[in-house]
C-alpha cells in the first residue's frame, strides 16, 4: 500500500538516519545551457528528417545519386542542384525539401555559434575547456556534459 503519509514518514526516518543524499538543482545558467544543447539536438533531428524526406522523394521517382557519391557531400549537393523535373509540382516539392534542409542547417549554424560563444565566454568556460583536453571530447560534447552533469564537484572521487 502506498500513501503520501507513509512516504513522508519513511522519508523523515531516512533523513533522521542520514540515509538521504541531497539532489543538485540546476541554476538558471545551467538550465539555459541545457536549453541550448537541447535545441541543437532538436535541430539535428530536424535536419535528419528533412534530408530523409528529400531522399524518399527522389527514390519515389526512381532518382538515385551517381555511383560513388556520398550523400550530403559537396558532390552530392552539386548533383542535387543539377536535378530537373518536368512537372511544376515536383519542382516545387523538390525545392521546398531543399529549402527546408537549408533552413535547418542555418539554424544549426546559429545554435552552434552560440554554443561556441558559451564555451569561450560563459562562467562554465574553464570546465568546458578542460573537458576538451580529453581525447574524443569536442566542444559540443564538452558543453553537453557541463549542461547535463552540472557541478562535477558533487561527485566523490576515489583513488584506486
Amino acid at each position: 500500500m502506498k500513501t503520501d503519509k507513509r512516504d513522508s514518514i519513511r522519508l523523515a526516518q531516512l533523513l533522521r538516519a542520514g540515509e538521504l543524499t541531497s539532489v543538485w538543482v540546476p541554476d538558471e545558467d545551467h538550465e539555459a545551457l541545457r536549453d541550448l544543447i537541447r535545441a541543437r539536438h532538436d535541430a539535428r533531428e530536424d535536419l535528419q528528417c528533412s534530408r530523409q524526406r528529400l531522399v524518399h522523394f527522389l527514390l519515389r521517382h526512381g532518382i538515385r545519386p551517381p555511383q560513388g557519391v556520398r550523400n550530403w557531400s559537396v558532390k552530392h549537393r552539386e548533383w542535387l542542384k543539377r536535378l530537373t523535373f518536368e512537372r511544376a509540382s515536383q519542382r516545387i516539392v523538390f525545392q521546398e525539401y531543399l529549402h527546408a534542409i537549408n533552413e535547418v542547417e542555418d539554424r544549426m549554424k546559429r545554435i552552434e555559434a552560440q554554443i561556441h560563444e558559451e564555451a569561450l565566454q560563459s562562467e562554465h568556460a574553464p570546465v568546458i575547456q578542460a573537458l576538451q583536453t580529453l581525447r574524443g571530447v569536442a566542444e559540443v560534447t564538452a558543453v553537453t556534459l557541463v549542461a547535463e552533469i552540472g557541478q562535477f564537484s558533487r561527485f566523490s572521487t576515489q583513488d584506486n
